[in-house]
């Protein structure tokens, strides 16, 4: 049966990549992802760049009129934003 549904859906996963609705997609290491994103942000240019983030996206707070769809984008910039820290203060 999942054969079945993965052929109606068109997903199809192997090896070296992963094919979603006709798409086909590279798979990435995530030990090279992390290492990537720990180069990069421990650079001059990445720490400016966090501490930008920092200062426009984390530290702002929004008002109690905002719309709700405003809200969800600021909470996905949040969380992107908390996630390459906490992979930024594990490294450490």
């Amino acid at each position: 049966m999942d054969q079945e549904h993965n052929k109606e859906n068109k997903n199809v996963t192997t090896s070296n990549s992963t094919t979603i609705n006709g798409n086909n997609r590279p798979l990435h290491n995530l030990d090279e992802i992390h290492n990537s994103l720990v180069r990069i942000f421990s650079s001059q240019d990445g720490k400016k760049i966090l501490n930008y983030w920092q200062s426009s996206i984390l530290e702002r707070s929004l008002g109690s009129d905002t719309n709700v769809n405003h809200m969800y984008y600021h909470a996905g910039e949040r969380n992107f934003i908390l996630k390459i820290k906490r992979i930024l203060n594990n490294d450490k």
